[in-house]
């Protein structure tokens, strides 16, 4: 699969196809965000005589970040985590609570559309007030 054919429905809310292949990821539980996006940017991949620090390489992240999006899209990553779906788990368990899919997949689905909406008036504006 090509990944790069999510970034035009993210494109709106100000993210690329790394940002979206890490929110695929970070469906199955929110802590991987930070896990795929230095996936994708081949932080974690270590090299023969390599013997940085994990401090080292998180600052090389947070470099690889700064240089690539702009506060407003950080911001805009955490607003859309806060809002989305929660990890799978948490879909599970409705289902088992209400022993019923429907309610899950409306929490799913209702969840991500209304984290979309809000995230893309909130990029959509910030990007008219900067200019």
């Amino acid at each position: 699969m090509n990944w790069r054919t999510i970034e035009p429905a993210l494109k709106p809310l100000g993210f690329d196809w790394k940002i979206g292949t890490a929110l695929i990821g970070a469906t199955a539980s929110k802590e991987v965000f930070v896990s795929q996006l230095a996936i994708v940017y081949a932080v974690g991949s270590r090299q023969a005589g390599d013997s940085g620090s994990a401090e080292q390489k998180a600052q090389s992240l947070r470099e690889k970040l700064q240089a690539n999006y702009t506060p407003l899209t950080g911001f805009c990553i955490m607003l859309f985590c806060l809002i989305s779906t929660p990890c799978v788990a948490t879909i599970v368990m409705t289902k088992q609570e209400t022993n019923s899919w429907g309610w899950a997949l409306f929490q799913f689905f209702g969840l991500t559309a209304l984290a979309y909406l809000i995230t893309l008036i909130v990029y959509q504006l910030g990007s008219f007030i900067a200019g």
